[in-house]
């Protein structure tokens, strides 16, 4: 069954994840602790994707489910865009910039340790192309598909105890330091429970749409309080590390996960209401999601040609320059889609 809602919630997943990226590029920088909070709140926007695909999962392949035909799907709609849209990013990375991560380099002046193993690992963590890095991510967790067909006809009681140790080492291990050699299970490992919990959220929305609708206020503030406790212990943003280091609890899983119940309960009452601007962002939102980094790189590299800077923390262009990235990528992408009408979904997945 279709569902509408989904589409919304897909919409507002695309734009959290795009505006997030836009800071760097505007020069803003958080300095107050309310920018900080709200920096807590923007970022972290993939796991809107992940919890929305283990909700799918469940929804639209679980009961038809056939390995071949999902890998080989995930193969020419995911994987095929991904190898098409990094390429040049990471030609240019390999042979072009000076400033090659000492991991992307073995030792040795062949040309398998000054190219080809560099090429190669930038393919499998896409690294330095802005949110590249999750499609190696979820080609991992497309593979464990079976693993997940099973886990889905578990008891409610046993789900749940997967989960909760799972996202216990979430919060531990934290999101991965991105010039790691195990950065792509790392990143499967951290994300992992959202998936599982998106699934279950599918299993149970009939209960969960029961017991939460109406109460959205409380699912806002235990967000919002989520993103403010990070501030006592000097934690701001996304936070990285190796896997095995302790530095303190990561909160901004659970913050989203808090989130990702907000907006499905949110977004549930507008199911039978549907809107074309909407339904066009998130028809094309995985075309914006491969667009934009290319378009962020691109306006980086003029700026730092031009030597040119934006007056530093100016909110109102950080708004102006999501706007423009984000038209950009939407615009490129329709372009995209016309002049290859058969073929843009294996170009930029839409």
């Amino acid at each position: 069954m279709y569902l509408n809602s989904f589409n919304y919630f897909r919409a507002i997943a695309i734009i959290f994840i795009v505006a997030s990226h836009c800071f760097f590029l505007s020069d803003y920088v958080f300095t107050s602790d309310f920018g900080i909070v709200i920096n807590n709140i923007t970022g972290g926007g993939t796991s809107f994707f992940v919890f929305i695909s283990g909700f799918l999962f469940h929804h639209v392949f679980y009961k038809k489910f056939d390995f071949s035909i999902f890998m080989k799907n995930k193969v020419k709609f995911v994987l095929s865009p991904y190898l098409i849209m990094s390429f040049l990013p990471v030609m240019y990375y390999v042979f072009l910039d000076d400033n090659v991560w000492k991991y992307f380099l073995p030792k040795g002046e062949s040309t398998l340790d000054l190219y080809i193993v560099p090429f190669l690992k930038y393919y499998f963590t896409g690294f330095r192309i802005v949110a590249y890095w999750y499609i190696p991510f979820a080609m991992i967790i497309f593979l464990m598909s079976p693993i997940f067909v099973s886990f889905i006809r578990l008891n409610l009681k046993f789900q749940l105890l997967i989960i909760f140790p799972l996202l216990i080492i979430s919060t531990l291990i934290h999101r991965p330091v991105e010039d790691s050699g195990y950065a792509v299970v790392q990143s499967a490992a951290y994300f992992l429970p959202i998936y599982l919990i998106g699934m279950i959220s599918s299993q149970q929305k009939t209960f969960i749409y029961a017991n939460l609708k109406g109460k959205e206020i409380y699912l806002l503030t235990a967000g919002i309080l989520l993103a403010t406790i990070p501030l006592f212990f000097g934690q701001v943003g996304l936070l990285r590390k190796p896997p095995f280091l302790f530095r303190g609890f990561d909160l901004m899983i659970i913050q989203k996960i808090v989130f990702c119940f907000l907006f499905m309960i949110w977004f549930s009452r507008f199911e039978n209401n549907k809107n074309k601007f909407i339904n066009l962002i998130a028809a094309n939102s995985f075309g914006i999601f491969f667009i934009h980094p290319l378009l962020l790189l691109v306006f980086a590299k003029i700026k730092n040609i031009l030597d040119f800077t934006f007056p530093l923390n100016v909110y109102f262009i950080y708004i102006i320059v999501s706007i423009i990235i984000f038209s950009l990528s939407l615009g490129i992408t329709l372009l995209i889609k016309r002049v290859f009408p058969v073929h843009s979904r294996y170009i930029v997945g839409s």
